[in-house]
């Protein structure tokens, strides 16, 4: 390719050969370097500029992590730009190090606009590993079912990914010398251009045109099944012994690869146990037989070892495409394969070579292979017909099927394609039509596809501005809070730091107090601040502050589990610490919105009482400056748009400069929460369904309406008690949830005036259900829901008691000193 004009920068984790290789080509590399974060005793990778390559080619599977890390600093726009080339089959032994992304491997997959296996067995595995959790990853939503929102159950899926696709890797570049212009396969003819070479190198383990030299080449890991070809050689060996052949000339073994010497021990074990069976005379000692030898990178070394072989044997336990059975069948070689992953589209069975059961099949492996090596004795007539005629057939298939050519066009067009469609989608969402930072009016915005497609992949038109910064955090884990809590309500009056309710280890208890911390210590305090109700919901409530003295928390859900909805509402006051009651909303309300304005309490969203279809009603009341509410409740018309009903919804005043007056932003909700087993019957037990992210952000302003801005750059949720003002304009927001099973770590920036996101950092660990607060140039975050391995991976773990705090970095600092305006809500 970059002979043909183009650019290319190579990145590299690890160095090693493929970098060295890079290196003598010329071309220009960057090794990715991981940062070690101290506190999690992990690395993570640092984010990679998209807008500096046209399109990005991920090499491996094991790649995942060092691709999640570049969504969660830059957004699912990445994705865009990205090739993903996939080499390894999941089978046996090595299957669980491979799939050890899970669920957010399969997201990632799913949202790569080409992803490149070397075999059809490899593109089928992964085809059907990522279907078996369609619903979960949100395919409904993708453009293969279009589907704009997501409460009813059981939607459609698609039945396949159009965007696997199979390109086979071709014969290596390395052969071209030895076959560019080779104007006979056959061994037999006498114009066969390696007849040379052959003998050459037969020369040097003693073997005369006589022996028939069957060739392992490869390494001595296990699932190269190097054990199973040595065995079924021993037999082959012991069983032509006793045949006419064996006066002929001898069968060899011929073992190339790293660490291949190594299995000399493995070769006396076998010759021993031989022996001791006593009961026939043996022609020649076994370990005689067998020559073993390291790997040379030499191009000559290497052909000319398959040069002097007369059948190979490819024994791995399940190969996804191995280049050692192209080399071998180039080079004019009948082959003897495993019935199993690429090599069945390597070897074409009965006319370049066999193929036997994998090594895991045992006895049945060993026997049918040493059968074919028997088959293929040179040594015999039929043998060397048979081996002939199928070296011939392979050689033939490898130069007109395999050709280097038609490999790298179409990896090319690959390429090309992508980059192409990630420049329209840059374009478009730079161009005229997108939405300016004051957003689109209300039918513009529900005319674009809705933000639970978008939560799968944005609308070019809608993609977030997305800047990265490189701040520097310096975090410090805190003495555990005095129990486990997640989920619960947060709020701060001056230095103290408040918890209410929440869920406390497993959602089959709930903290029904009201705890209070000192911000100036880091300490809590008081785990009894006052005497709560015992009707009051403990979890779920929407929750508004006013004047650092009244807090109202409207609806919710009384008892744990997924118990229902509630219609209760109270106010604290904060001075005398006493809760009154106040009027009951006009139906259960699981986890809604509040906010105040025009003097008056509304009400809007969240779940109805089965905790699973949205609300659309929006009510309100009016308040009194003592606290006191002005009359009942009362509808609001217009109710809410479609595109705003759901729980754990982020609302937040800001004051953008291009507007006169504050709005409110929401974002973050969620659909399909968890139900209970049977209400009715008063069993709350949790039934669990996926929790589907929306990454539309809408804003309101009671004289403009509803306006939807540009999508979050990557859908996040359960962010409401960890996203806090910065200034009038800005907000700070922390960690929360990805999608079902994929949490977050990621440290954002939103700033309305721009309608944009900068990622400034991560937090040690990831996790959701979070209280935070900013303090004296400090950011507190305590308990949650973390992920596994102590917080160091995204997958959902157990909810924990643990607390951290950081430094903020200056220009954070900065902004948090500045008057957070007039509404400013929980956090201020």
């Amino acid at each position: 390719m970059r002979e043909r004009g183009h650019t290319i920068s190579f990145m590299s984790t690890r160095g090693g050969p493929l970098e060295e290789g890079m290196q003598r080509a010329g071309v220009a590399w960057t090794r990715i370097t991981d940062t070690w974060d101290t506190t999690r005793g992990t690395a993570h990778s640092e984010p990679v500029d998209p807008s500096q390559y046209d399109a990005i080619l991920v090499n491996t599977i094991v790649m995942h992590p060092w691709l999640r890390a570049q969504v969660e600093a830059w957004g699912l726009a990445f994705m865009r730009k990205v090739v993903w080339w996939v080499h390894e089959l999941e089978y046996g032994l090595t299957a669980p190090f491979f799939v050890a992304g899970d669920v957010v491997q399969r997201a990632l997959l799913v949202r790569t606009p080409a992803v490149v296996f070397d075999s059809e067995a490899s593109r089928s595995f992964w085809e059907k590993w990522v279907l078996e959790e369609a619903e979960w990853l949100g395919l409904d939503f993708s453009p293969l079912i279009g589907r704009w929102f997501s409460f009813e159950r059981n939607p459609p899926l698609p039945a396949e990914l159009p965007t696997l696709r199979t390109l086979r890797l071709p014969r290596p570049d390395w052969m071209a010398p030895f076959l560019g212009e080779q104007p006979e396969c056959s061994r037999a003819s006498s114009h066969w251009p390696h007849a040379e070479l052959r003998r050459q190198f037969r020369a040097r383990i003693n073997a005369s045109d006589a022996d028939c030299v069957v060739l392992f080449v490869g390494t001595t890991t296990p699932p190269k099944g190097a054990g199973g070809a040595l065995r079924a050689f021993v037999r082959a060996w012991q069983a032509a012994a006793a045949t006419p052949a064996a006066a002929r000339g001898g069968l060899l073994l011929l073992g190339v690869g790293h660490g291949m010497p190594d299995l000399r021990a493995e070769i006396e074990a076998q010759w021993a146990a031989v022996q001791a069976a006593g009961g026939t005379s043996w022609p020649a000692a076994l370990p005689d037989a067998v020559h073993l030898l390291e790997a040379s990178g030499n191009a000559m070394e290497r052909f000319g070892w398959y040069a002097a072989g007369d059948v190979q044997v490819v024994n791995s336990e399940c190969e996804n495409y191995g280049l050692v059975t192209v080399e071998g069948s180039a080079a004019s070689l009948p082959l003897l394969g495993t019935a199993c992953g690429g090599t069945q589209e390597i070897i074409a069975d009965g006319l370049t070579g066999l193929l036997h059961p994998p090594p895991s099949a045992g006895e049945a492996s060993d026997a049918t292979l040493a059968d074919h090596i028997l088959l293929f004795d040179r040594r015999t007539h039929e043998g060397r017909l048979l081996a002939a005629n199928m070296g011939t057939a392979g050689c033939r298939r490898m130069l007109s099927g395999f050709a280097p050519s038609t490999f790298y066009a179409a990896m090319e067009a690959t390429l090309q394609q992508v980059a192409a469609n990630a420049s329209a989608a840059d374009a478009a969402a730079s161009g005229p039509e997108a939405p300016p930072p004051k957003g689109l009016p209300l039918d513009a915005g529900m005319a674009l596809p809705s933000g639970w497609a978008g939560a799968f992949m944005p609308e070019p038109l809608m993609q977030g501005r997305v800047k990265a910064e490189n701040m520097s955090w310096e975090w410090r884990e805190l003495e555990p809070a005095p129990a486990v809590h997640f989920e619960g309500l947060a709020f701060k009056i001056n230095g103290s730091f408040y918890l209410r309710g929440g869920y406390s280890g497993a959602n089959d208890i709930v903290l029904p107090s009201l705890w209070r911390m000192d911000l100036n210590t880091l300490k809590w305090v008081d785990t009894n601040v006052t005497t709560v109700p015992d009707d009051m919901p403990e979890t779920h409530q929407a929750a508004v502050l006013l004047g650092n003295r009244h807090l109202y928390l409207i609806g919710g859900q009384k008892g744990p589990a997924c118990s229902p909805g509630s219609r209760k509402v109270y106010r604290l006051d904060m001075h005398t610490r006493l809760f009154h009651a106040l009027p009951p909303l006009p139906e259960p309300s699981y986890f809604p919105t509040a906010a105040f304005y025009a003097s008056r309490l509304h009400v809007f969203g969240g779940l109805g009482a089965d905790r699973y279809h949205p609300a659309y009603s929006r009510w309100s009341i009016g308040l009194h400056p003592n606290g006191s509410t002005d009359g009942g409740w009362r509808v609001e018309q217009p109710s809410l748009p479609e595109g705003l009903g759901g729980s754990h919804t982020t609302t937040i005043w800001m004051h953008p400069r291009f507007s006169a007056k504050p709005r409110l932003y929401v974002w973050g909700r969620t659909s399909q929460e968890y139900t209970p087993e049977n209400a009715a019957a008063g069993n709350f037990r949790c039934v669990v369904h996926r929790e589907w992210a929306d990454s539309a952000m809408w804003s309101f302003e009671e004289q403009d309406g509803w306006r939807r801005h540009r999508d979050l750059p990557l859908p996040v949720q359960h962010t409401s008690m960890c996203t806090l003002k910065l200034g009038q304009d800005a907000v700070l927001i922390v960690g929360g949830q990805h999608y079902d099973r994929w949490l977050s770590r990621t440290i954002w920036v939103f700033n309305a005036t721009e309608d944009s996101w900068t990622h400034v950092g991560n937090t040690p660990v990831y996790g959701k259900g979070s209280i935070c607060a900013l303090h004296a140039g400090r950011l507190v975050v305590s308990g949650g829901q973390f992920g596994l391995e102590n917080g160091a991976n995204p997958v959902f773990g157990t909810p924990a008691a643990r607390q951290f705090a950081a430094t903020l970095p200056p220009r954070l600092a900065a902004a948090a000193a500045e008057p957070p305006g007039a509404l400013c809500g929980l956090q201020c």
